[in-house]
């Protein structure tokens, strides 16, 4: 680190001995005899090594200390170019994303600069807003992609009931909409209202600092009062994020349920 040194060890070079006590103090002890100095790059960083005595340098110490800094700094860059590789759009488009996101995701959508819902999770099924499942996922994702709704209920209180979550991520391959459908479920003859989440991407103001980004933001829309109901909301064609579903009783105070999907 340019400007900064480590005094790592404070050795008699004679002897080879360490004096832990003089190396603790090596920073601000007073010297009397003449400073040997010997620096060694490790990485971007130096190790300096400070001999107070007239004579050079222990050769063996400094043959031991040039090795295994050597090593570490090898082990070091071995280790930081296995990790090395340039960043895949997805990745780009999401500073920080984490790794399995990424790797969960088929390859088609890791090529894309998708912006990817926080609630997202690894292995979540992924389907493109017409319907269909995203190829390149393993038998079991496709196979739960086939359905990506879930159940809803709303208290008899005239109140929004709990949010739903899907079970799938969905992501437009050329349109900016989506549409949800539900219907009341067996046995209940209330009515409802409900409210579908639809996701838009938004950019930073130039004002502000780190501009250039893209953000995924949300909103409620309506999808019908009734006992069914059908209605399309926006989704960004650039998104991938896991739908949600809610509703309220029109019925108090009974409650009202039922299920909903999302494609």
């Amino acid at each position: 680190m340019p400007g900064r040194e480590a005094h790592l060890v404070w050795r008699n070079c004679s002897t080879g001995v360490v004096d832990r006590k003089a190396a603790g103090l090596a920073w601000r002890a007073p010297i009397r005899t003449p400073l040997h100095t010997l620096w060694i790059p490790l990485g971007s960083c130096h190790i300096r090594l400070i001999c107070p005595e007239e004579n050079r340098m222990n050769a063996a110490i400094r043959r031991g200390l040039l090795s295994a800094a050597t090593g570490i700094s090898l082990v070091t860059s071995l280790a930081v170019a296995a990790h090395a590789r340039p960043l895949l759009p997805i990745e780009r488009a999401n500073p920080g994303i984490s790794e399995a996101i990424v790797m969960s995701l088929p390859p088609v959508l890791r090529a894309r600069p998708l912006v990817i819902d926080p609630n997202f999770k690894p292995g979540t099924p992924v389907v493109y807003t017409d319907g269909t499942p995203v190829p390149g996922q393993p038998k079991a994702q496709l196979a739960a992609a086939l359905h990506c709704g879930s159940g809803f209920v709303a208290p008899g209180t005239g109140t929004w009931g709990p949010t739903s979550t899907g079970s799938c991520g969905l992501t437009g391959p050329s349109t900016n909409r989506m549409n949800y459908s539900w219907g009341a479920g067996d046995g209940v003859f209330t009515a409802g209202c409900t409210e579908g989440r639809g996701f838009y991407i938004y950019t930073d103001p130039p004002w502000l600092p780190g501009t250039g980004h893209d953000h995924i933001g949300h909103k409620w829309y309506g999808t019908n009062c009734g006992k069914s109901g059908s209605a399309s909301v926006r989704w960004d064609r650039n998104i991938l994020a896991v739908p949600a579903f809610r509703a309220r009783s029109e019925g108090i105070p009974a409650g009202f349920s039922g299920n909903w999907s999302a494609s």
